[in-house]
């Protein structure tokens, strides 16, 4: 049973993934994307040559450079990011069902650079990917009718605009990449601290310098109610390093539930992360409008 302390006040581990910034990304983005949208025979179009301007303000307020608009005719806003690892949770089952992990623009990418070393990133006080993920090849999708992803009467029953919504949607979709790469740097850290942990293990002799070396691990994986008896628990065992690693396993389990439930929601989803770094990086205004309109 996880313990419902994460409800007191003080227990905010889901809305502390990132600092929460000021609406500038958000005002420039609506911005740029007001001169653009043009009304064309009764429908609204996003038209002209915004790829420039852009990519500089993404890359500028999230770090990501190799970017890549497509505007299409057809679905409303998404992002090519669905392998970041093949059958990972984080992943789009509806593209799995579509597509192999060599049809996709990442796959294509990690099987290219496979053998190079890849470092990247993720600062959480920004929102900002660093190093190696700021190369990562983004193709981003924006149906140019979009009428047809909002329509006319729900723009004006939510009393908003398209370039807000625009605003609100794209910084959403380029948190499903955020979000994957702060999957893939927090399983590394998870994994070289209980490596490291092990290691230390070895190399002690005394029962006490054991504790002190697992209680440093629980700490660094930001883990709750690590009890000194379990701890000696799994010193004291048969098979203690194996036993040790299913013991932090469990540990980061709840701890990744606690962090889902402070946000409200039962599961960390791609939809739940891409939503919350979209309202931390200041676009609310335009999300909340647009989940609206696109969940009726």
């Amino acid at each position: 049973m996880i313990d419902i302390n994460f409800l007191a006040p003080w227990k905010v581990e889901g809305l502390e993934f990132m600092d929460f910034q000021n609406r500038l990304f958000y005002h420039e983005l609506r911005d740029l994307f007001e001169s653009y949208i043009r009304r064309d025979d009764g429908k609204v179009l996003l038209k002209g040559s915004i790829e420039e301007d852009l990519y500089t303000i993404i890359e500028r307020f999230t770090g990501y450079k190799n970017i890549k608009l497509k505007l299409v005719d057809w679905g409303n806003f998404a992002v090519d990011t669905a392998y970041f690892n093949p059958k990972n949770i984080l992943n789009s089952s509806a593209a799995e069902d579509y597509f192999s992990p060599t049809d996709s623009t990442l796959g294509k990418w990690f099987a290219k650079n496979r053998n190079k070393a890849f470092k990247g990133g993720v600062d959480r006080s920004t929102g900002k990917v660093t190093g190696a993920f700021c190369d990562l090849p983004v193709e981003l999708y924006i149906n140019r009718h979009l009428d047809d992803t909002f329509p006319e009467e729900m723009v004006r029953k939510y009393n908003t605009d398209y370039a807000s919504l625009c605003a609100g949607v794209v910084v959403h979709e380029f948190g499903h990449i955020w979000g994957g790469c702060l999957m893939i740097t927090q399983a590394a850290e998870d994994n070289f601290v209980i490596k490291a942990a092990i290691e230390g293990m070895r190399k002690v002799t005394r029962k006490e310098e054991a504790v002190v070396i697992l209680k440093d691990a629980a700490k660094l994986l930001e883990l709750d109610a690590v009890a000194d008896k379990e701890i000696i628990d799994l010193i004291d065992g048969k098979n203690k390093e194996e036993v040790t690693v299913m013991y932090f396993t469990k540990m980061m389990t709840q701890r990744n539930t606690r962090r889902a439930l402070s946000l409200g929601v039962p599961q960390m989803t791609s939809e739940v992360l891409a939503d919350a770094y979209a309202i931390r990086m200041g676009c609310d205004r335009g999300l909340m409008p647009a989940l609206a309109i696109l969940y009726s």
